[in-house]
């Protein structure tokens, strides 16, 4: 197996180690600081999110961040965290807040560096919008249908997917969510947590009605696959080598999960996959729009057969393991 094989299945079956929090912590509240990379930045709900990663790249944790609102360095901070995008690298100081208590480290930021603001060949100098609101999506409800976008530390952490927008979910019986994998579809029962009010989390009933599974995800693997969908493509980044691409598969209620197209049994076959759907999305690269962390061209239609493959919990995306080129078409809608 080729190293670029090797690394793409090491990245998308990557998984976090605890240990790594005291770590962060200590690095964090050095005269250096940390350097960290930007996971996920919801401007609209006030939302983001760092990846630490000290010293082997597919071992990692998650950390919520936000402007240290005792530091007089606040106003600066939080103007900054406005500028941010995925895999942009930073060098943060600071605290950990001991204000709210929770398996979710969060980060209190009093000072700020961008170090390298991440590009790729597909910007032209927008950014993405979420469109969705997550106060007002929840407001009066007591359910509401997601995707699981993860849960870690045995279901003592759970963040869901609604519209095109991440909740975090406090568990009140960890027990409801431990097994739920990444991609799962699922309605949930909750309250809206009162504090902190901003951003918007939820805390999930503590009965045994709080989860109902919709749509388990770990069902499709080893399953064959037939499917049609928009053609998505994650750009190179720090995390892939290359460009990555998927199908875009409706599963009502405004989700949708994306299935990566891939062979790791031969690598040639791979890199002809990959140069296939490449050269037919450059033909069309006008119609393509920006994503939440990907591209989409709402005008590709893409068709693939092949095996489902959701091998961990924490896979970042189901997969359709392809064995002949000509299982994989394209054509315009």
């Amino acid at each position: 197996m080729t190293y670029f094989v090797f690394f793409f299945m090491q990245w998308a079956f990557a998984q976090s180690s605890p240990t790594l929090y005291a770590e962060f912590e200590q690095e964090l509240k050095s005269p250096q600081g940390v350097q960290v990379e930007v996971h996920g930045a919801d401007h609209q709900n006030g939302m983001y999110a760092i990846a630490y990663r000290p010293k082997n790249f597919f071992d990692y944790v998650i950390i919520s961040l936000q402007a240290d609102y005792t530091s007089p360095s606040y106003p600066v901070v939080s103007e900054q965290l406005k500028t941010l995008h995925r895999h942009d690298i930073l060098q943060i100081k600071g605290d950990t807040n001991g204000m709210i208590s929770s398996h979710q480290n969060h980060a209190m930021i009093k000072d700020l560096t961008i170090l390298n603001k991440f590009t790729t060949p597909y910007d032209d100098g927008s950014s993405y919008t979420h469109g969705t609101d997550v106060a007002q999506l929840v407001q009066g409800k007591t359910s509401l249908i997601v995707k699981v976008h993860a849960s870690l530390m045995d279901g003592k952490i759970l963040m869901v997917e609604s519209g095109d927008a991440n909740i975090p979910v406090v568990p009140k019986n960890s027990d409801l969510v431990k097994d739920l994998y990444r991609g799962d579809k699922i309605e949930i029962r909750f309250t809206v947590q009162q504090y902190p009010s901003a951003p918007t989390h939820l805390v999930l009933d503590a009965g045994p009605d709080a989860v109902k599974m919709l749509d388990r995800i770990v069902d499709l693997h080893g399953k064959p696959q037939d499917r049609c969908g928009e053609l998505i493509m994650f750009p190179k980044s720090p995390q892939v080598l290359f460009n990555v691409f998927a199908l875009k598969s409706d599963i009502g209620d405004g989700l949708f999960r994306s299935f990566t197209l891939v062979n790791f049994n031969d690598p040639e076959l791979f890199k002809n996959l990959r140069e296939k759907m490449q050269i037919f999305w450059d033909a069309h690269a006008a119609t393509m729009i920006r994503g939440r962390n990907y591209f989409i061209n709402p005008q590709i239609k893409i068709c693939a057969k092949g095996t489902g493959n959701m091998q961990v919990p924490t896979q970042a995306n189901p997969q359709i393991l392809i064995d002949h080129l000509e299982d994989l078409t394209l054509s315009t809608f």
